[in-house]
């Protein structure tokens, strides 16, 4: 559409041609990604219809102009190049050099390319080839040097000064793209007109900054390419930047051109295109090579000017507000349209744009109100395009296996974070699942698992999965970055976990390895998995390892009825692992307040293993659990959970109520008598709020303390309420108001057989109700 559109105005302009000429040369001074001049880029060839369009851009990357000019090639894209690092540099972490080269339908070079192309015409690229750009290069600089505008240092500390600002504040506008598009962009209709003004640009910014030794080096070798040809001056249109336009006007650089140039006989960089989206070129703005709006230009491009762009923007807006639940109607849209216009002719501006669609959808849409419209109207000026490249297009195998399959698996393709669950019942979300994890083993930047580590440990068992997908340049750097690796997504995933199941010391580590061989499908790991699973199993007595690989390969199983995995080949493992982690349960529990926590944390996995799984001896955990529960050296916290996780206060165990009244006894030091609580709150929380016996010795326990250690363990108690939910909450209120209200047996305690008010009750449990975030008793 952006062609035929495009076209279509170029009905209208003058035959004549309206380009600069430069010692007999057709001269197009361009800014990057400008409609109007894009148009008048068009025109001037054209009109001019030469032998040769020379167009700045690197020349070793001729041999693709064929595959940026494909009838199915989608712009934005990117010419990426890039150099792997020297191999004296080379390390784990080297990552390639790379440049990136974008282009729009509305960019004045690609415009060039597809005219010239449409007539037949020669086009080729005549800037300093990628390799020297690479090579000009700081180590941490990710884009060219850049002069479409201004000249560039690439050793400077600092970058140039800009005149834009000042220029365009002396002119009475608050920005240099404000007057950009003033002067510039509304020219749609004079193209001589408004080339003759970015040559006067150029010359501005050419006087003001000079030309340093880079931008020099560029110059003389662009105009060798003019000398070189072989083609009469007045039959070569060349397409370059404003200051270079400007610096071939007041220069000569023949004598300057150096063949032996350092920077020419730089190592060769590789080329792939790639996809580029319209919310990487806004943020492009500060190097020159983006605007600040690509849809809104984009639309100023394909609809012919900037006041239909303004009402093609402000038209979409009403279906942004309402789905964002704003009340919206086509009437907003006619009336900021028409304030729009008024603003213009207030500023002295032919026809309005970027500035008088905001300020107007403000006024008409938000009445007055910006953070209403702000975030919709920043989503349509910018755009959420992605282009796409032709299938001939060279591309190394692992990216052009991505974009297949993430077409063929209809998988998004997006430069915003977008949601993706899969229910792993189904088969094609299964096959979305294995390219995901794939992706994520090769440490591609495009897929995160949303829940982090639960994805490891609890959430294995659902057999569902929620992932976070955005795609960013960075995606396609790392992917040809991958090759390295492998021609596959399969072989690169393979040689990442293979290493990591030689790592035997750690059971937990060598269990990961293992469940992301299955989890990236991986069978002719699954082999060497067992084993490096089985030996570390054996060298590894550590219990969170030990509780940790066995709910891992619980997971793995699980996730085998979706992968293609015999159970019968991990299930015997798993009983093995489950076992140990077992019989080391009790030495664990003889740790520090740091370890105990994890302690738990294994304790609460394999107590759900052993409920869950029917292979497994669920006496065997049961009866370790016990014994660890009512050890006088188990931390705590340990014990605690242990009782929590046997159900005591559910049963009539004389032995466990004994442990745990002991506990909450005053003999028990604050601390961990706290400790306790927060490990048996933990796991039964709501049955503890529920039991009498236990809340009112929970009650006898805290009535017990003194008013200075009360104080002192308020943090500890705080933190040990804190694992109750607000029902269960309301259930240890009710139940304590019972027991001191006279509806249960009293205790033989002196402070059970003092009568409490209601309102006393409220005093002396309203800071315990503050630190459970329970709402005060009425």
């Amino acid at each position: 559409m952006a062609r035929v559109a495009g076209d279509a105005a170029l009905a209208e302009v003058a035959v004549e041609s309206p380009a600069v000429r430069v010692r007999g040369v057709h001269v197009v001074p361009v800014r990057h990604h400008s409609p109007a001049i894009a148009r008048a880029t068009a025109a001037v060839i054209r009109a001019v219809r030469p032998r040769l369009v020379l167009i700045e851009g690197p020349d070793d990357a001729n041999h693709l102009i064929d595959a940026l000019t494909a009838p199915d090639a989608v712009a934005p894209f990117a010419l990426l190049a890039y150099r792997p690092p020297e191999i004296k540099q080379a390390t784990a972490d080297a990552a390639p050099q790379v440049v990136f080269y974008p282009f729009c339908d509305y960019s004045p070079e690609l415009v060039a390319l597809r005219s010239a192309r449409e007539l037949g015409i020669e086009a080729r690229f005549c800037d300093i080839p990628a390799r020297a750009s690479l090579e000009a290069q700081e180590p941490d600089e990710q884009t060219p040097p850049d002069a479409e505008d201004a000249p560039h240092d690439p050793t400077a500390d600092a970058p140039v000064p800009s005149l834009y600002e000042i220029v365009a504040q002396r002119l009475g506008f608050q920005s240099h793209e404000a007057w950009w598009e003033c002067l510039y962009e509304s020219c749609l209709r004079d193209p001589a007109r408004l080339l003759q003004l970015t040559q006067e640009w150029g010359e501005l910014v050419v006087q003001a900054s000079g030309i340093d030794d880079y931008n020099a080096l560029r110059n003389a070798y662009m105009w060798r390419h003019v000398e070189a040809s072989g083609v009469p001056p007045e039959r070569i249109v060349l397409v370059v930047g404003a200051a270079h336009a400007a610096a071939f006007a007041r220069h000569d650089f023949r004598a300057e051109y150096d063949p032996n140039h350092p920077l020419l006989q730089a190592r060769p960089a590789e080329f792939v295109i790639m996809p580029y989206s319209f919310p990487r070129l806004s943020e492009q703005l500060g190097y020159g090579a983006g605007n600040r709006a690509p849809q809104f230009y984009q639309d100023a491009w394909e609809l012919g000017g900037l006041e239909n762009a303004t009402l093609a923007t402000l038209t979409r807006l009403v279906n942004a507000m309402k789905l964002q639940g704003d009340v919206a109607s086509h009437a907003d849209a006619i009336e900021a349209f028409r304030l729009a216009k008024q603003l213009a002719a207030l500023r002295g501006k032919p026809e309005p744009g970027y500035d008088e669609t905001i300020d107007a959808a403000i006024a008409a849409f938000g009445r007055g109100h910006a953070e209403r419209v702000q975030a919709p109207l920043k989503r349509l000026l910018i755009g959420e395009r992605v282009g796409s490249v032709s299938p001939a297009a060279i591309q190394p195998p692992i990216q052009a296996e991505f974009y297949r399959l993430t077409h063929e698996l209809r998988i998004p393709v997006k430069d915003d974070p977008t949601d993706l669950r899969l229910n792993l019942a189904e088969p094609h979300a299964v096959q979305q699942s294995i390219f995901l994890h794939r992706l994520l083993v090769a440490k591609i930047p495009f897929a995160d698992l949303t829940s982090g580590e639960a994805a490891t440990y609890r959430q294995l068992a659902r057999l569902q999965e929620k992932w976070r997908l955005q795609w960013t340049p960075l995606t396609d750097v790392v992917l040809v970055e991958a090759t390295i690796y492998g021609n596959t997504l399969r072989e690169v995933a393979t040689r990442r976990i293979a290493p990591r199941l030689q790592q035997r010391d750690s059971l937990a580590q060598v269990s990961a390895a293992a469940l992301e061989a299955v989890l990236c499908e991986l069978p002719e790991l699954y082999d060497d998995a067992l084993r490096a699973l089985d030996e570390a199993s054996v060298r590894d007595g550590d219990f969170v390892s030990l509780a940790r690989a066995a709910y891992q390969l619980a997971g793995l199983i699980e996730y085998g009825a979706a992968r293609a995995v015999q159970q019968a080949m991990f299930e015997p493992l798993l009983q093995r692992v489950y076992t140990r982690a077992c019989l080391h349960l009790l030495p664990a529990a003889d740790c520090g307040d740091d370890e105990a926590r994890q302690v738990g944390e294994g304790m609460q996995l394999l107590h759900e293993l052993a409920h869950k799984l029917p292979y497994l001896e669920t006496a065997l955990w049961l009866e370790n659990l016990r014994e660890t529960a009512l050890s006088e050296r188990a931390h705590a916290y340990v014990a605690g959970l242990g009782l929590g996780l046997l159900g005591f206060v559910r049963m009539q165990d004389e032995a466990l109520w004994l442990r745990a009244r002991r506990f909450l006894s005053p003999a028990t030091p604050p601390e961990q008598a706290a400790a306790f609580l927060e490990g048996l709150l933990m796991s039964q929380g709501g049955a503890a709020s529920r039991s009498r016996p236990f809340v009112q010795a929970m009650h006898e326990f805290v009535m017990s303390l003194p008013d200075e250690l009360f104080v002192q363990s308020l943090p500890m108690l705080r933190r040990a309420f804190s694992r109750l939910s607000q029902h269960d909450i309301h259930y240890l209120t009710d139940t304590l108001l019972r027991i001191l209200e006279g509806d249960a047996p009293r205790a033989e305690s002196p402070v059970s057989e003092v009568g409490l008010t209601r309102e006393q009750v409220v005093a002396v449990w309203e800071p315990l109700a503050w630190l459970t975030r329970a709402p005060a008793w009425r």
